[in-house]
């Protein structure tokens, strides 16, 4: 088998993984009630590993507490990873909120666009 063979090959099979992940994900969060609200879909979505709890915080006028309190959730379930920031005491998420099947309106105080 050449490795043009072998890049088709592992390629189809990625395509079929992330399809079933997807759906293996979707069902998580919906059994452990992640993402339900408008508010978390939003601190998800600007929980990009760069930005602080406080940052979000003043963002979305939100506390810092749930934002922090969300991060250890989401750790745990395995939709997002600490970062080296700040010690590990930041958070980023690991999937796009499309991949989540997953959008949100316009942020009211920065009118940034939904994640699709």
């Amino acid at each position: 088998m050449n490795d043009q063979n072998k890049d088709e090959i592992l390629r189809e099979i990625l395509k079929w993984q992330k399809l079933q992940g997807r759906e293996i994900l979707r069902t998580k969060l919906k059994n452990e009630n992640i993402l339900t609200s408008e508010k978390e879909i939003h601190i998800y979505y600007h929980s990009d590993g760069d930005k602080s709890s406080r940052d979000i915080e003043k963002l979305l006028n939100v506390s810092r507490g749930t934002v922090q309190n969300l991060w250890k959730q989401w750790i745990k379930a395995g939709i997002a990873e600490p970062t080296d920031k700040y010690g590990g005491r930041q958070c980023k998420r690991l999937f796009d909120l499309h991949d989540l099947g997953l959008v949100i309106a316009k942020t009211e105080n920065k009118g940034e666009e939904s994640d699709k």
